[in-house]
């Protein structure tokens, strides 16, 4: 009696597809757990290729997002500021227009309400900030605008201007009086008419800076959707490339863990027979 050298062979065999079996149950698993298809380079060369470029396209159109949404949030916060400001002077105006210039009852009483009114646009003009906490109402983006780059050309649809006039009370008004100088009760007092031309011609900025303002905060509305559209895009291509389908790959997983399973009863059994068989061998000598 002897031992056959094809058990050892097919015990190699079997040994092999365990190992084979056992490195798909790693790599199933591995997909499972990340949600990916492949998970490193050398699977899928050219997916990972194609996915490298997908996530500079994404992380682009993501700065391109947020530069859009920034854009628009400290227009919004400018328009705002600007139309607060308009509400106000047309307070302002209606108090000047009801003045009684005879009566110093009225006298006094429009003046605590243009003291009051003009204080209210100063402040205006210092509290209105973005998120960063820059003024927006104080002048300083009149003459240096907030820039923001949303798009990848250079061209110069692809950057953002936002300006804004301040609201100061000092600031506004005619080239010959502030509205911060509107006094009736002085030695001088204002002239009323004055005083309407002032507020006017304060009311006329406003609402040319407002019309800018809004026209910015509308256009990035829609700037920032579409990129959102384009962002959500980019996002379901990756998905489409990179995610596993967790079906299937259970199934595969399944299949791998009863092939190892299988492989490692079979070895059991032929190391089995052959401790039986060199005993047997043994005891015949």
């Amino acid at each position: 009696m002897f031992v056959s050298g094809s058990s050892s062979v097919s015990a190699m065999r079997i040994a092999r597809y365990q190992a084979e079996a056992l490195q798909a149950v790693e790599r199933s698993s591995a997909r499972i757990a990340s949600g990916r298809r492949f998970t490193s380079f050398a699977e899928d060369t050219v997916a990972a290729t194609r996915e490298i470029s997908l996530r500079a396209q994404q992380g682009a159109t993501g700065l391109y997002l947020r530069a859009a949404q920034d854009a628009g949030s400290a227009a919004e916060a400018a328009a705002s500021g600007l139309r607060s400001a308009s509400d106000i002077l047309g307070d302002l105006r209606n108090a000047v227009l009801a003045l009684n210039t005879a009566d110093p009852t009225s006298v006094t009483a429009t003046q605590r309400t243009v003291t009051a009114l003009t204080d209210e646009l100063t402040r205006l003009s210092t509290s209105t900030t973005t998120v960063a906490g820059k003024s927006l109402l104080d002048g300083s983006i009149a003459s240096a605008p907030l820039t923001f780059r949303v798009g990848a050309g250079g061209s110069a649809s692809d950057e953002v201007q936002l300006t804004a006039i301040s609201v100061a009370a000092d600031q506004l008004g005619s080239a010959s009086l502030k509205l911060n100088a509107i006094d009736f009760t002085g030695g001088a007092p204002t002239d009323q008419n004055d005083a309407l031309d002032a507020i006017d011609e304060a009311r006329s900025a406003v609402t040319d800076s407002l019309t800018s303002t809004a026209a910015v905060s509308s256009a990035m509305t829609y700037h920032a959707t579409a990129l959102g559209t384009q962002y959500a895009a980019v996002d379901t291509a990756l998905d489409t490339l990179v995610g596993v389908d967790a079906a299937q790959e259970a199934v595969t997983l399944t299949r791998a863990r009863l092939q190892a399973e299988t492989s490692a009863a079979l070895l059991a059994q032929i190391n089995t027979l052959q401790t039986t068989m060199v005993r047997h061998l043994l005891m015949n000598i």
